[in-house]
């Protein structure tokens, strides 16, 4: 004989509760409310693009420290030192 199927309990129904805004956990608990926008992406960024420059042309030519001084990832600035060399741009 089959048996019949089991009954859900109430706290299964419960509807999904709204997250509570006020009461944030981590590492972002002691940040206030402050709109982000987005940067601009280093090719389109003429300030970071002359730091490049003049911190190349001053014989710095460390990407990391380039990429920590201009706030850019590592990756990102050897790729525009890289667009910035074959252009011409640099030596």
């Amino acid at each position: 004989m089959a048996r019949p199927p089991k009954r859900q309990k109430a706290e299964e129904h419960k509807e999904p509760e709204e997250p509570n805004t006020q009461e944030t956990k981590g590492q972002n608990a002691q940040l206030p409310d402050v709109p982000t926008t987005k940067r601009l992406r280093l090719s389109q960024n003429p300030t970071a693009l002359a730091k490049i420059k003049l911190m190349w042309e001053d014989g710095e030519q460390n990407t990391m420290k380039i990429a920590m001084e201009i706030g850019y990832p590592k990756a990102t600035t050897w790729e525009n030192i890289k667009k910035m060399r074959d252009r011409g741009d640099i030596k």
